[in-house]
């Protein structure tokens, strides 16, 4: 490895240090308001999370960062691969960043910081149409957030479930699922408990007297009422 490979990652790894910092600020401040903040405290608090996500927006699709981060891209092939993969996503996550409006982004973060809010107060009095409009504003942002965010090969949903597993999409998805309703179905099937109460059912009905006791065992307790004529007549 060279030496401006060397000093490229040793640049990245203080950026990310910066970035670390914003983060660990933001989760104390979202705790803080979980658990002891004043209630009306959330308005100060809005603004000091948008001016932080402002800061970070700005780290995040810097020049400093964005060199660097296209540097190692480029070389990529001389990093180890679990860096490697790092730089990868990285790139991406810079990419996709730039894609959204800084404005927008902040006032969304302050809107989750009013939202959390008046979802406490309208779930302890069960009133959802007091949260309604809030969820209404969020889930606009999403989809705005998707449209700024496709590709060609990503749109609307598909967007969104990628930003959570890279390369899977409402197929992949459909397909897994469809596989674990398959093995989840042939595994109950297979189910020791599953055949014994099936066995005990059949047995009853034939007139075994047959039950099923609670240490998944049988035991006979008597011909079920009227099985002798059944059996005779069958």
């Amino acid at each position: 490895m060279n030496e401006n490979i060397k000093l490229n990652i040793k640049k990245y790894e203080e950026i990310r240090q910066r970035l670390s910092m914003y983060y660990y600020f933001m989760n104390i401040v979202y705790w803080d308001s979980a658990t002891v903040a004043p209630k009306m405290s959330y308005i100060q608090r809005g603004n000091n999370l948008g001016m932080l996500s402002e800061d970070l927006y700005k780290i995040r699709t810097g020049e400093e960062y964005t060199k660097t981060v296209d540097f190692l891209y480029e070389n990529k092939d001389q990093l180890d691969p679990e860096f490697r993969h790092e730089i990868e996503l990285i790139k991406e996550d810079i990419e996709q960043t730039k894609k959204i409006p800084m404005n927008e982004l902040i006032e969304f973060e302050k809107l989750l910081n009013e939202s959390q809010i008046v979802w406490e107060e309208a779930k302890n009095e069960k009133d959802f149409l007091k949260f309604k409009p809030y969820l209404q504003k969020i889930v606009e942002f999403r989809r705005k957030e998707a449209k700024y965010l496709e590709t060609d090969k990503l749109k609307g949903y598909d967007v969104l479930l990628n930003n959570y597993e890279r390369g899977y999409t409402q197929k992949e998805y459909d397909e897994f699922l469809e596989a674990m309703e398959r093995e989840s179905a042939h595994a109950m099937r297979l189910n020791p408990l599953r055949l014994q109460a099936e066995e005990c059912a059949r047995a009853y009905m034939r007139g075994d007297g047959v039950m099923w006791e609670e240490n998944g065992k049988y035991m006979r307790a008597g011909a079920r009422p009227g099985a002798s004529l059944a059996h005779a007549a069958g």
